[in-house]
Formats: structure tokens, C-alpha cells, sequence
């Protein structure tokens, strides 16, 4: 469960606030999508490998979950602001938690049974072939572990490599093909396994056991194709807007440059909340969050502009949050 700083603080929040919680979007029949069938492969936030196929022409999903051998289907329907609210196979609404564009996938789903938990996946397409270089690179990454550093893929001699600057660790290793958009790189000290996923040049998602891992091509300089809203789901089941502006007589953000923030998460029916974020060595963003003039959490961000964006709670343990920009 997420570290949240005081939980009294929170639910007071939760009170004050009443009034101001996020209603959901009145539905439409479609996205700006064309109407056909998406393949990912996916990392869920508990270590599980999925694949997860969505048909936007029925509005319809369906996955298998590679790791434990099960699968499951059901249908969605589409907000006004292209969120989507699935639900089962039979036909019980889950929530607002799923999140689609051509080239990326995230889910957020509840768990009632376990408050303050849920399931969390984050995918991009599967593929027919081998990685080419345009999958080389570094990648800033932040894991469910409230970890973040870089990645580096080389396809030349397919071998990966990270730095974990939370930890001061580093790390190497290689890795093996399947021609599906998996492929499969084993530690070189530890021997650990974990299946990495690559939107080439762009994402990166690794299942590992007992957690995942979401990187971004890195980059040490952002302009103001940063600034826009963001929507995002988290392992802990809630999901919300992040809206990041970029100061438009100063557009060019580097290393220690700032960029301000709101947003809303479900979380208490619905919690508004600005910050403060700063952009890091690696290209990282360090964003301390408050809500009603209280600092609730300091997080790693890491952006794609104006496509994705990933986030971990700073020293926790479990928790992972991921977006898109439609």
C-alpha cells in the first residue's frame, strides 16, 4: 500500500474538498481511434506478463495472462474525454481505468476486497519481428519499487544496461529475442530474469518479479510540447488528470528548471492537487504534490511530451502510476 503522509490528513481533505469531486464524463459510442483490433504485451504492477488485445470496432477487450495461465474478457464503454470505464465479462461496470492510444496501453483496476490496492498494467504493441536499432537507446525509467535511473538498450550485441540512481546501483546484462515485441534479458550478477517490451525510440515496460518497471526515452531538455493534460491510472486502483503547465517566456526547461501542475485523483471521491516539479540530472522530474496546503508525497516523473507519462510515490514500496495524453 501506498505510504500516504498522515491518512488523517487525507481523509480531512477528503471532507473539505466534498463538492469538488471529479464526476465522470457522460459516455460516447467511439473513439477518434479507427474502429480495429490493438495487441499488447503488458507488465502488471505485481510481476505478472499479459497479453491484452482491445477491439475498438465493438467495444470489447480480452487477455491472457501469460504468468499464471489465466485469461478473462468484457466490454467498455468511451467518456467524453476518450477514458474509458470497462467492465466484466458480465457486464459489471470495474471503473474508470482504462487508458488507449495506437501506441500505448494502461489499465488501473480496484480491488474492493482491498482498499488502498488494485492491479496496474502498462503495454505497448506486440510485434511480428526482432527489435531493430531504432529500439537502441536510454531510457529513464521509474519501477513500483520507488526506484528511478536510466536504462540503455543495445540490439547490436543485445544487451542491456542500468543505473539506479535511487540505490547508486548498476547493472548489466543480456538478452534474448522472441520476435513478439518480448524479449527476455537475464542480470549478469544476480541472474535475475525479466521480460522488457519497447515502443522503439519512445517506451519501455519490463515485467520482473514482484513488481514492473516504465521508462521513456531520456532526454535533458523539454519544451513546451511538456505542457498539456495528462490522464493516469495506479496500482492502487484510482486514476485522475495531471495537467502540467510550461511557462510560455521561458519554454525551455533543463536540469533544475520547473514546471507547475495540477490535477484531480478519485482517491477520497475526488482530491484536486497542484505542485511544484523539478526537472533532474537525467531528465526525471522531482514533483512534490500538495492538496488544501498540505505537502502530501514527492514522486519521480518521467515524460514522454505530450504522450505518456509514468510516475512512483518517492520510498515506497509498491506503487506505480501511469499515462497517457490523448
Amino acid at each position: 500500500m501506498r505510504k500516504k503522509l498522515i491518512v488523517v490528513v487525507f481523509l480531512a481533505l477528503a471532507v473539505f474538498f466534498a463538492g469538488c469531486g471529479t464526476q465522470e464524463s457522460s459516455t460516447t459510442t467511439t473513439t477518434t481511434l479507427p474502429a480495429v483490433e490493438y495487441n499488447f504485451n503488458v507488465a502488471a504492477a505485481e510481476g505478472d506478463l499479459l497479453t491484452y488485445a482491445v477491439d475498438t470496432a465493438n467495444q470489447l477487450y480480452s487477455y491472457n495472462n501469460i504468468t499464471d495461465g489465466s485469461s478473462g474478457s468484457g466490454s467498455y464503454t468511451v467518456n467524453q474525454d476518450e477514458t474509458f470505464n470497462i467492465k466484466d465479462s458480465s457486464g459489471n461496470s470495474i471503473g474508470t481505468g482504462m487508458l488507449l492510444t495506437s501506441e500505448v496501453l494502461a489499465l488501473g483496476i480496484p480491488d474492493p476486497s482491498s482498499p488502498n490496492h488494485g492491479r496496474a498494467i502498462a503495454g505497448v504493441p506486440t510485434l511480428t519481428a526482432s527489435y531493430s536499432a531504432t529500439a537502441d537507446g536510454v531510457y529513464n525509467f521509474v519501477n513500483s519499487f520507488g526506484e528511478y535511473g536510466t536504462f540503455e538498450v543495445v540490439t547490436a550485441n543485445r544487451s542491456v544496461s542500468y543505473y539506479n540512481i535511487t540505490e547508486a546501483s548498476f547493472g548489466t546484462g543480456t538478452y534474448t529475442d522472441e520476435g513478439t515485441g518480448i524479449i527476455k534479458y537475464t542480470e549478469d550478477v544476480m541472474g535475475e530474469e525479466w521480460n522488457i517490451m519497447l515502443l522503439p525510440g519512445k517506451v519501455l515496460v519490463i515485467d520482473q518479479p514482484g513488481g514492473m518497471t516504465v521508462g521513456v526515452t531520456a532526454t535533458t531538455e523539454y519544451g513546451s510540447d511538456l505542457a498539456g493534460t495528462y490522464y493516469w491510472v495506479d496500482n492502487e486502483g484510482y486514476h485522475g488528470d495531471f495537467k502540467v503547465y510550461v511557462d510560455p517566456n521561458n519554454p525551455i526547461i533543463g536540469v533544475d528548471d520547473m514546471v507547475t501542475f495540477e490535477g484531480t485523483s478519485s482517491y477520497g471521491g475526488g482530491i484536486p492537487f497542484t505542485g511544484i516539479a523539478t526537472a533532474q540530472a537525467n531528465g526525471s522530474f522531482l514533483a512534490t504534490q500538495f492538496a488544501g496546503g498540505i505537502t502530501l508525497m514527492q514522486k519521480d516523473v518521467i515524460y514522454l511530451p505530450g504522450k505518456v507519462l509514468a510516475f512512483n510515490a518517492r520510498g515506497d514500496e509498491d506503487y506505480i502510476g501511469f499515462g497517457v495524453q490523448f
